[in-house]
């Protein structure tokens, strides 16, 4: 089998990401609370991810409306992009990252990036370290109605 292409994730494999996954979370379950779902349905523990869903589930299932539903699923992913662009400002890139990818380009591979994170943070990392111009495509949340681990997002990088 020949390789033809190679994805990566950004956070933990390019940069180390440095989010205050806690107070993150905190938030949204005070959001989520403010809007009328009960705290004990979330876990400071849980993704935001898994967080939104749930809150989906349980708004379809006490009659709440798609525009309701999606007013709150932007409402979360607005306060996840404002700490993770905080984060961007202290990330830092791996070591060897360069070098890598330098090499896998001199290798006429294709390259992409996948990631978790919002396209502001994605932007801004991609800027600060100079990595942009090794990807031939960039995914970021933003751009697939489901993220990773759901293999549509992967999918959406090849």
């Amino acid at each position: 089998m020949t390789i033809r292409a190679v994805v990566f994730d950004l956070d933990g494999t390019l940069v180390e990401f440095k989010l205050d996954y806690k107070t993150l979370r905190a938030d949204v379950i005070n959001l989520l609370a403010s809007r009328g779902l009960p705290r004990s349905l979330f876990s400071l523990k849980e993704s935001v991810f898994n967080m939104l869903r749930k809150a989906e589930v349980s708004m379809r299932n006490n009659g709440k409306g798609e525009d309701e539903i999606r007013e709150i699923r932007d409402a979360i992913l607005s306060i996840a992009d404002r700490y993770e662009l905080e984060a961007a400002r202290r990330t830092n890139l791996i070591s060897g990252v360069i070098p890598t990818l330098k090499a896998l380009k001199g290798m006429s591979l294709k390259m992409g990036l996948f990631t978790i994170n919002g396209v502001k943070a994605t932007e801004y990392i991609l800027q600060r370290f100079r990595l942009k111009g090794f990807f031939d495509v960039i995914v970021p949340r933003d751009f697939v109605p489901s993220t990773k681990p759901d293999p549509a997002h992967l999918r959406e990088a090849l």
